[in-house]
């Protein structure tokens, strides 16, 4: 069947090919005869005009001639009757008038004198006719011709004699000497091109007068056709192309009379017809190559199929494996064949002789009573093909009486040559565990969606009562300004004032750092450091700024070093401090006047390259309900938050304490009794480290800079304003640029080394401060590859400070700017 297809395709192939062939032939042929007629067409006029002109120009040259000669023949005449004739005086004018033959006769028309080596026969044809007698005996008569005498053209003249009665003629033989601006008959043709490169021929009987072929001149016709003119008359019948083999070569054209001559235009049968043959040559093999390419991606597709059918019996192989049984639908025959048999599937196999009854069964010994009509509708062969097209299976999971789950499977297996599903593989699989699994995961996602919920709710209170937590320290801030300023003269409450604005503003500070702190903790942008620190004095640092609190809350403040050898350790020094002062501030914060805090530090484990340490905070504050533990850790939660102090949490301590704690891979819990007090375990693994390099205690020295000069570069007044105080109280001299593109000019227009510093703010308008650093860092001066740019910013997000970087800043320090870090950070930059 297979083999009777290719033949029946390669037949089609080959008869469309020559159909094809054909009608395009066709159209090209009659192209090339359209072509050939319009060249001949023009051909012929043209050589038509060129022998209307010749004999316009033999005419007139003829006409020319005979009244010269008759002119010559009077004179002759006059001068006979002057002088007596003789041979000498005929001799003398002859040679002076340059004629070729003279004769005299008398009365009778017998000639008396004569001259010229003209033979009588040539005489004797001109003067045995009426003409001679007219002139001897009509003296007004004269007659001049011209006559082709064997093989040659004579001029004759013939006029009376004055001196007696006879007649005088005189000849002259016509020769071809033509100047180069003359035409003959024979150069007719000597400049003729052809477009299609033919031949033409102007011919008189059997003569070949005229052509365009070197070959062909001074022969006849006979030696160009191989037949006479006469025989080749007979061939031109009709008016339609004449065709011709004339050695070897293939010939057409026609012939026609013109002007008495006949011309003859042949071409060459393969210049007429070129763009036939190589249309039709280059189509011909353009045809092949396609039909070729096309049997060759044919015989390419029906390997792959060959191999997808291999490929399917592997995969029905394998699958059998794996699927707990496998059966083999023919939907043509309503048949199944089983490959792969289970015990449950026994009964709907033994009885019934067609799919949807043996279907039926299944559902029905099988499944659980609430998934056998989704079984049904699901196993339908009637719409099965739609289902399946363009899907490599359809599934679904059903309950089975035992509990478990199966996945069932309907895989389009052979489809016949008209694209239509013929055989689809029916498979059953235990995903019971999977299935377990699932609904676990959707019992995690409902309880996910219902802490989400929580966590909105949590953060629309956060909202609500942010407004209070901003606005109280502003009101503050304000309040305390306006008071100092009714006591301008007291200095001992402007301090006060002083003190609680700094209160106020550090609340504020802490707000923002927070809310901050837990958006990157969330977007995964915290970055953990590892390097060397002395973990018992950050702890004591830690403590030290915390008691600071426990004293303006009137809350006792106990600390506990327990046993400890390895505090030389490797971590993030700055993410630790954060978590202890959390937690520590969070013990203060919510505890009673006169309550406790207790808390304590302890080395529980060790090996050759690992330490852990224990972290405790004791308190005897308010405690939390059983209710509000199950959320102390999500964001902006708060218990009895009606109860705050003025500036109380943000709700974001606890959850931020306890995601930089499982970053850093250690654990953080709770116990709590509500009235009673809170008690937080925290408990880290550090790397030991060899050693800690020693802190320079540079913060309690007053940092100096004088003689520095740093390019100050901000938008905002204010912040320009406090910026310039600290720099110019520490000693340095600054010049002020207000938007990037002043920073770039004032350092274009610098000498070199002018400026030891920029400190660039981000956002301003004209340039920002990164294209600003930017166009600084490209400048050709060695100053500016090398002077340290800082970026000063209220953009403290890591990002922010990557873009800093790139842009070839040193520094990024957020706003609000704090002098002794600033200083500080200038003090590195600065040669010693």
């Amino acid at each position: 069947m297979r083999k009777n297809k290719e033949i029946s395709l390669a037949c089609f192939l080959l008869i469309l090919g020559i159909a094809v062939s054909l009608i395009s032939g066709m159209i090209i042929i009659q192209s090339d005869r359209a072509r050939l007629y319009y060249v001949m067409d023009e051909s012929f006029d043209t050589i038509k005009s060129r022998i209307v002109r010749w004999n316009n120009y033999e005419v007139g040259d003829r006409t020319k001639s005979e009244v010269r000669l008759l002119d010559k023949a009077k004179e002759l005449s006059r001068c006979l009757k002057r002088e007596e004739a003789s041979d000498a005086l005929l001799e003398q004018y002859a040679y002076e008038q340059r004629l070729d033959g003279i004769l005299v006769t008398d009365a009778d028309n017998v000639p008396t004198y004569g001259w010229g080596e003209i033979d009588e026969s040539v005489w004797d044809e001109f003067l045995n006719n009426d003409v001679s007698y007219d002139a001897s005996h009509y003296p007004e008569n004269s007659y001049a011709t011209r006559m082709d005498i064997g093989g040659s053209q004579y001029d004759f003249a013939i006029v009376s004699r004055q001196d007696q009665a006879g007649c005088v003629a005189v000849l002259s033989e016509k020769r071809e000497i033509f100047a180069k601006d003359e035409i003959s008959i024979q150069t007719l043709l000597d400049d003729f091109i052809f477009e299609l490169k033919g031949t033409a021929v102007i011919a008189s009987g059997d003569e070949i007068i005229s052509t365009n072929d070197e070959e062909l001149k001074g022969k006849c016709l006979q030696d160009w056709l191989k037949m006479s003119a006469e025989d080749f008359g007979e061939l031109n019948q009709t008016r339609n192309l004449i065709r011709l083999t004339i050695n070897g070569r293939h010939l057409c054209g026609d012939v026609r009379r013109v002007e008495g001559y006949d011309i003859y235009i042949f071409f060459p049968e393969v210049k007429v017809y070129s763009t036939f043959i190589m249309t039709e040559s280059f189509g011909i093999i353009l045809y092949v190559l396609a039909c070729i390419l096309f049997l060759f991606l044919r015989y390419k597709q029906e390997e792959k199929n060959r191999e997808k059918s291999a490929e399917q019996l592997r995969t029905i192989s394998s699958i059998s494996r794996v699927y707990s049984f496998v059966l083999l639908i023919d939907l043509g025959t309503d048949s199944w064949k089983v490959l792969k048999s289970a015990d449950k599937m026994e009964s709907a196999l033994s009885q019934g002789s067609d799919v949807k009854y043996m279907l039926k069964r299944y559902a029905e010994h099988v499944l659980t009573e609430a998934y056998q009509e989704d079984f049904l509708r699901f196993s339908d062969m009637a719409d099965m093909a739609a289902r399946v097209a363009g899907k490599t299976y359809v599934s679904c999971v059903m309950e089975e009486k035992n509990a478990k789950w199966e996945q069932l499977f309907f895989v389009p297996q052979k489809y016949d040559e008209d694209g239509k599903l013929q055989e689809v593989i029916f498979l059953c699989r235990d995903v019971s565990t999977e299935k377990k699994k699932e609904i676990h995961y959707q019992n995690s996602l409902r309880r996910s969606v219902e802490h989400a919920e929580r966590a909105s709710v949590a953060k629309t209170d956060f909202l609500r009562r942010m407004s209070h937590d901003i606005r109280t320290p502003i009101n503050g801030i304000k309040g305390m300004i306006e008071i100092s300023r009714y006591y301008a003269g007291d200095e001992e409450k402007q301090e006060e004032c002083r003190q609680k604005i700094v209160s106020a503003s550090s609340f504020l500070l802490d707000l923002v750092n927070n809310v901050l702190d837990m958006n990157k903790l969330e977007s995964g942008q915290v970055r953990l450091e590892q390097k060397p620190f002395d973990l018992l004095e950050l702890f004591r640092e830690t403590v030290s700024l915390v008691e600071v609190q426990a004293v303006e809350c009137q809350v006792d403040f106990q600390v506990d070093v327990c046993k400890g050898v390895h505090w030389n350790v490797l971590g993030s020094p700055l993410h630790l401090r954060q978590i202890l002062q959390n937690i520590m501030s969070n013990a203060i914060k919510y505890n009673r006047e006169g309550g406790t805090v207790h808390v304590s530090v302890e080395e529980t484990g060790s090996t050759r390259k690992m330490v852990i340490f224990v972290f405790t905070c004791q308190d005897t504050g308010l405690g939390m309900s059983e209710e509000f533990q199950k959320r102390a850790f999500e964001p902006f939660a708060q218990e009895n938050a009606s109860a705050r102090t003025s500036y109380a949490g943000t709700g974001l301590g606890l959850p931020i304490a306890k995601e930089l704690t499982e970053k850093m891979g250690g654990s953080i819990h709770f116990t709590s009794q509500q009235g009673q007090g809170t008690t937080f375990t925290i408990e880290l693994r550090f790397k030991l480290a060899d050693h800690v390099e020693d802190k320079e205690d540079s913060e309690d020295q007053d940092i100096r800079l004088d003689g520095i000069h740093v390019l100050l570069v901000e938008d905002n007044d204010l912040n320009m304003e406090i910026a310039q105080f600290i720099l110019e109280n520490a000693g340095a001299a600054v010049t002020k640029a207000w938007n990037g593109q002043e920073a770039v000019d004032c350092f274009l227009q610098s000498e070199g080394g002018t400026y030891d510093i920029i400190l660039m703010d981000i956002m301003m308008p004209v340039m920002d401060g990164l294209d600003a650093a930017r166009c600084i860092r490209a400048l050709d001066r060695s100053d500016a590859k090398s002077v340290p740019i800082f970026a000063i910013t209220a953009n403290a997000f890591s990002d922010d400070k990557e873009r800093s970087y790139k842009a070839g800043m040193n520094e990024h320090i957020s706003k609000p700017i704090i002098k002794k870090d600033l200083l500080r950070i200038m003090k590195k930059y600065i040669p010693k």
